[in-house]
């Protein structure tokens, strides 16, 4: 297991590398990659600047690639072409092995390899997690780190794909699999900011990047409906889309009448799907490279509720597992077709599955009910007694399932558990317990995670604690390799 980062304690987002006024250097590992373009992520101060020079395998400085010919780099930008004397073509270099070595009063973020194309200097942006005004929400960033460092006499193929420094990491603190030595510089996770603010919650949906076009699946009233007495269309799943993610339009889809007229953008439920569903809700939506045809390039999690109670005169078949996350795939994003019954094996959160193309398979994260914590279990019997507060002695946590085929799933390994530091100061013995954790895959090796985190202030049956916001990278999952 690669070792935790070098500042656990902090709350942080992303890694990265941090040099101070007195300037520092850093060298990497052998490598090789494609394009033709190196682009930078970056931030200096007035007083910083960053450079950046080619070295062959021999260490050898490139000639009109060196460092010495670059010029200092400074400013603020998520994405700027390096050039040396105004020449940033590295083309000649592609494939072979190169080393990458830095001089810098900067904090440097991630490096790419581009083909030509990089906009040049675009500017970056502070990253802000916002405190939910409702205590049932929350969320928390997380890195989860692949791969250990390369053999000494193996290059890092580091292609095109953007280069995080996210470790593992080394005893005397460098990224082990980027970096080969380092002076004056530090590895550390960058601070994200919580705002305090109370903003409004928008219902719940997912968006997805299709091409050049951005789905967006999102939750919306029916009939108005006791929660408690679910009955047929109680909440609707409805479509939108946009060219550039801001701007977006409702199309009329015409799949089902509403209120007298198909002019609406309601995808779910529709005349194609038989089954009585009271309630929909979406998962996740994502487009799959593993597809194995047009038919099945997008696939979905919906997580579906039938009525109490079905009307005889009523057409519609019952639900044919009952509530639970059922798997849809579609080939245009709006016609979908369900291919499996209940998604994944046990809990009853959400479901999210992508595919994982490092392992070959599909994976998903989702909410597992444990009780195998004895003194859990003892604690809320003695003060509760053992009926009245059974189901509240169950721990939550976050399990991990995978599959090779979208419908069959493995049983959920445990992969993120409260630890003696979330037992501090608590009154029962457990006082954390893990709601969801989506993951995407952010590169090749690196996975995000989007933590939700219970924290029980009081040991009470119901309203005992909130759904809380903590940025940061967590302790748990950081080190897990998936």
């Amino acid at each position: 297991m690669p070792a935790p980062p070098p500042h656990p304690e902090e709350r942080t987002a992303f890694a990265s590398v941090h040099a101070d006024f007195g300037g520092g250097s850093l060298l990497t590992h052998p490598l090789t990659f494609d394009g033709k373009e190196l682009v930078l992520n970056y931030s200096t101060s007035a007083v910083g600047y960053v450079k950046v020079g080619l070295q062959d395998e021999l260490g050898r400085p490139v000639q009109g690639l060196s460092l010495k010919e670059c010029p200092e780099i400074y400013g603020d930008k998520i994405e700027r072409v390096v050039r040396w004397n105004g020449n940033g073509d590295l083309g000649a270099w592609a494939g072979k092995k190169v080393r990458l070595v830095f001089e810098m009063r900067t904090m440097l973020i991630s490096i790419r390899f581009a083909s030509g194309n990089a906009k040049r200097g675009r500017n970056s942006s502070r990253m802000k997690f916002r405190q939910a005004a409702c205590g049932l929400t929350g969320v928390a960033f997380v890195l989860l780190h692949t791969l250990a460092a390369p053999a000494s006499n193996e290059p890092v193929v580091v292609g095109s794909e953007k280069q995080l420094f996210v470790g593992p990491w080394t005893e005397d603190g460098r990224d082990g699999y980027l970096v080969a030595s380092m002076r004056n510089v530090t590895m550390r996770t960058g601070e994200a900011i919580a705002t305090g603010e109370k903003v409004p919650l928008p219902a719940p949906g997912f968006v997805v990047r299709d091409g050049s076009l951005y789905r967006l699946y999102y939750g919306a009233p029916g009939i108005e409906c006791d929660y408690w007495n679910q009955k047929l269309h109680c909440s609707l799943l409805r479509y939108a889309e946009s060219d550039d993610g801001v701007h977006w339009r409702k199309p009329s889809l015409g799949l089902v009448e509403w209120e007298g007229s198909r002019d609406n953008n309601i995808l779910f439920p529709n005349d194609d799907f038989p089954y009585a569903v009271a309630s929909v809700g979406v998962n996740t939506v994502f487009v799959d490279p593993n597809a194995s045809g047009p038919g099945d390039r997008l696939k979905a999690s919906y997580k579906l509720t039938p009525p109490q109670e079905l009307d005889p005169d009523d057409a519609m078949e019952p639900l044919p597992d009952g509530k639970g996350k059922y798997g849809f795939v579609s080939n245009d994003g709006i016609h979908w077709k369900r291919i499996t019954g209940k998604l994944g094996t046990s809990g009853d959160g959400g479901f999210e599955p992508f595919w994982d193309g490092r392992i070959g398979k599909y994976v998903a994260y989702s909410r597992v009910k444990t009780f195998d914590d004895p003194r859990q279990v003892a604690y809320y019997h003695r003060v509760y007694g053992k009926r009245k507060m059974n189901w509240r002695a169950r721990l939550l946590r976050m399990g991990r399932s995978v599959s090779d085929d979208f419908i069959q799933w493995s049983p959920e390994e445990i992969v993120l558990a409260p630890d003696d530091v979330d037992e501090a100061n608590s009154i029962a013995p457990n006082r954390v317990d893990f709601y969801s954790l989506p993951v995407t895959q952010y590169t090749s090796r690196v996975y995000i995670a989007f933590v939700s985190i219970y924290s029980h202030w009081e040991a009470r049956v119901k309203k005992d604690g909130s759904l809380s916001q903590f940025p940061g990278p967590g302790r748990h999952p950081v080190g897990y390799q998936p």
